[in-house]
């Protein structure tokens, strides 16, 4: 029954839109949680888990997205909290993707520097997981870049700096998939060939026990402004042909 309620969901979803994301298509039966911001709606699409917020900051705000609507985040824009409940498990493998777009960063020149900006954090009980860009800063030298990986957990941190974001065009859409495994995990942008880390150790079930944070949030604040769109979570890594 639950799957003829989502396969039923992904029509609705399919027909929304300006255009259709072929990856909801080709890979439904394994999107555990997936948000297209069409309709202008916070609700999850598709969810194995709830697909409300469980909290919102910021201004409600969207923008012609790279199909259909997306989130407007940052400065005018929004940060939104779902819950990890059965719409991710960092202890299985898994992945998640999303499409972004610099909508008005600060630009080298203007400043001396800018700030790191969120586009996925999570919370276990003993860390975190980021996907980021921390941005330059000329004293002490900090080069632009998206950064992505495990931090503060007991091994203290363990990332992957990546794609050179000071080059990143505003209005320009940028695919970004994240894949975790047993015990590393790799990112990949643009559909370039992913870079891979192992992690010191395992994720466990025991570094969300009891987990006073029990959720993920999309987005940042902050004087600079970020479009987010097609935020989807799999159980299953993704290859870079998918």
């Amino acid at each position: 029954m639950k799957k003829i309620f989502i396969f039923l969901c992904l029509i609705s979803v399919c027909f929304s839109q300006e255009k259709i994301n072929p990856a909801v298509e080709k890979l439904n039966e394994y999107i555990t949680f997936y948000l297209s911001f069409d309709n202008k709606s916070l609700n999850a699409d598709l969810s194995l888990g709830k697909e409300k917020p469980v909290k919102v900051e910021g201004n409600i705000a969207f923008k012609k997205g790279k199909y259909g609507m997306a989130l407007i985040t940052g400065k005018g824009g929004i940060v939104v909290f779902y819950t990890q409940d059965k719409n991710i498990d960092l202890t299985k493998p898994g992945s998640l993707s999303f499409w972004v777009a610099p909508l008005k960063w600060i630009e080298k020149g203007e400043k001396d520097s800018r700030p790191y900006i969120h586009f996925f954090t999570l919370y276990a009980k003993r860390g975190t997981l980021l996907i980021e860009r921390m941005g330059f800063a000329r004293k002490p030298k900090r080069h632009d870049r998206l950064i992505s990986g495990f931090y503060n957990f007991d091994f203290k941190g363990c990332g992957i700096a990546s794609a050179d974001t000071l080059k990143w065009e505003k209005g320009k859409w940028h695919l970004i998939v994240f894949n975790w495994y047993v015990s590393s995990f790799e990112i990949s942008v643009d559909g370039n060939p992913p870079i891979k880390k192992n992690l010191p150790r395992r994720i466990e079930k025991e570094d969300f026990e009891k987990n006073s944070r029990n959720f993920f949030y999309i987005g940042h604040k902050g004087e600079e402004s970020t479009l987010i769109d097609e935020f989807t979570i799999y159980s299953k890594p993704l290859t870079q042909k998918e």
